[in-house]
């Protein structure tokens, strides 16, 4: 019988702490580098007792590296520490595919919460992988976690395209639309404008984000 009521009582002190877990005003957002843009396709922050919020799927670049990007009022105004994080974009200079799942230094990301009255915490897309997590408020803005994605070959430019079109192959692309299929090359270069073309000519891809 004890050890039933002390069972009990230790699953109630759980809750207790489950429902005593300390929520704050932030909500996410995403960048990318200048002139190299990403297209984001997942970036969702994950809540350790399940839940969490993300971003849309859009092309982020233009606000420059490390800094907010589009505004997004998800959930509760008051949440959780982010636990982790799931990625997926398009690195649309390289034309790859990235895909990552990472653990977030949560206790660090809670103490620059805990500084300012509102937030922002927020993913920075990279050529290469890169996978920078910013957190910004009065207090400014700093880099919390770097992580490195890995490539995700199980789907190449081709594929994201006919799945955009909603249609199986080029064949039925052509059928489908009365067009021709442009090669993979026109259809990146016509994703990344004179500008940006011109400064990866003369300063190529880096990797050190």
């Amino acid at each position: 019988m004890m050890k039933k009521i002390k069972l009990l009582s230790c699953i109630a002190f759980i809750i207790v702490l489950t429902s005593c877990e300390r929520k704050y005003d932030w909500s996410p957002s995403e960048c990318a580098p200048q002139h190299y843009p990403a297209k984001i396709l997942t970036n969702n922050f994950q809540y350790k007792n399940g839940g969490g919020v993300g971003t849309l799927g859009r092309v982020a670049g233009g606000m420059g590296w490390g800094r907010v990007g589009a505004g997004y009022a998800v959930g509760e105004r008051l949440k959780p520490v982010p636990d982790s994080l799931f990625v997926n974009w398009f690195s649309i200079t390289e034309g790859k595919f990235y895909k990552g799942k990472f653990k977030l230094s949560n206790k660090v990301l809670e103490k620059n919460l805990k500084a300012g009255k509102s937030s922002y915490v927020y993913t920075c897309f990279a050529p290469h992988g890169r996978v920078v997590v910013y957190v910004a408020g009065k207090h400014g803005r700093a880099p919390i976690d770097r992580f490195r994605a890995i490539e995700d070959t199980s789907i190449t430019v081709t594929k994201y395209r006919l799945k955009n079109a909603q249609v199986q192959s080029i064949e039925q692309y052509i059928e489908e639309y009365g067009k021709a299929y442009r090669p993979d090359s026109l259809y990146l270069r016509g994703l990344i404008s004179k500008e940006d073309s011109i400064y990866i000519s003369k300063h190529g891809i880096p990797d050190t984000w």
